[in-house]
């Protein structure tokens, strides 16, 4: 079944084309790569799914439903999370503050049960506190939950902006380049991480420069080049692409 459906996707700004009648399917439990030269386009599509953007033109479908038009809480709502390509933490809140915040929008107290710090208040926020530090446990964090987001290394805050996105419980979780920045070491253990959390049934949307990530986890992957696709296939496929190699490398495999 697909999970997300895009259909003639542009996003233009002025008279530049960002993206061009994109069109694919993500299907559920898969784990779905969007790669492309900088400049084309990836994170614009990001930013259309997520509903930071509407787009100029064409429709987006999550789980058979029209979402075109709903803003990002809503999509959010619906269950679409993402990570940001620059990381977007409060850096001067603790490690389970950060969390916890992401766990924010499956809460269901009223804003009278919150003013009344009642019980049924306090056993929902005694069951975020516990399921934040869950989740830190799952990427190695938990020794970390009391200290600012800030005093974290680099790799280790791309870690809890990840643990951030899947407080919310996401049924389509987006990746914009989880490994940037990070050292081999710490990729692996990210590429390790994704592959436990789609062993669980999630479906992950990937935007990643590192190749051996993407053609590693991927079951399926879509090259964008100014804006438009170019290719969609399994990382096989990819790799033997000419169109592919010759936006990437600038010239056509014939001519090696």
């Amino acid at each position: 079944m697909d999970i997300l459906k895009l259909d003639g996707i542009s996003k233009h700004f002025l008279g530049l084309k960002a993206v061009e009648n994109v069109s694919f399917s993500i299907k559920q439990g898969e784990i779905f790569s969007v790669i492309g030269p900088n400049g084309a386009g990836k994170t614009t599509l990001f930013n259309i799914i997520s509903g930071h953007y509407s787009p100029t033109k064409g429709r987006k479908y999550f789980e058979g439903k029209d979402i075109t038009n709903l803003r990002d809480f809503e999509v959010a709502e619906r269950g679409i999370t993402r990570t940001f390509q620059n990381i977007r933490l409060f850096s001067n809140l603790t490690v389970l503050e950060n969390v916890l915040i992401g766990l924010h929008i499956k809460l269901k107290s009223s804003i009278l049960d919150c003013l009344l710090r009642n019980s049924k208040n306090k056993k929902e926020e005694d069951e975020c506190y516990d399921e934040a530090l869950e989740l830190l446990d799952t990427i190695g964090l938990k020794d970390k939950a009391f200290e600012q987001a800030k005093n974290l290394s680099y790799g280790e805050q791309r870690k809890l902006e990840i643990i951030r996105a899947l407080a919310s419980k996401p049924k389509l979780l987006l990746l914009d380049e989880p490994t940037a920045g990070m050292n081999n070491f710490e990729a692996k253990e990210i590429v390790q991480y994704i592959k436990e959390l789609n062993s669980t049934g999630l479906t992950i949307l990937l935007i990643e420069h590192n190749m051996r990530v993407v053609m590693g986890v991927s079951n399926n992957i879509v090259v964008l080049n100014y804006g438009e696709k170019i290719a969609h296939g399994t990382a096989s496929e990819i790799q033997n692409n000419e169109l592919v190699i010759e936006a990437y490398l600038g010239r056509s495999k014939k001519n090696d």
